[in-house]
């Protein structure tokens, strides 16, 4: 749950990226100045809950000793509803921070 900067919608961005894989593959950089193609980008809720699930399967647990995990202090984190995580996808080409916050929230929290 990075804060990239100008790059509002990379939290959905990151599961199109990890959902094309069968097993986790190393994450995208901290910056990145081109996209990887992804196979099949989100669109709705339930392609958020599909690529979710899909990210949750693939994690090798049995192989995990520990996780880290970043925490941007830039994001407002507080619960979001289905109908306002799709209302921020449905605006995806033209996302802000509000966007950005509400995919972060959607995902972490």
């Amino acid at each position: 749950m990075r804060n990239q900067w100008g790059v509002f919608d990379a939290p959905l961005y990151e599961l199109e990226y990890a959902r094309q894989f069968d097993k986790p593959v190393r994450p995208l950089p901290v910056t990145i100045s081109e996209r990887q193609p992804v196979h099949r980008r989100i669109a709705t809720v339930a392609d958020v809950k599909e690529a979710m699930a899909h990210y949750c399967r693939a994690i090798p647990y049995d192989q995990i000793v520990s996780t880290a995990h970043h925490v941007s202090t830039d994001i407002d984190y507080a619960l979001v509803t289905d109908d306002q995580m799709q209302k921020a996808i449905d605006n995806r080409n033209n996302a802000g921070h509000v966007e950005r916050d509400t995919y972060v929230r959607f995902l972490f929290v």
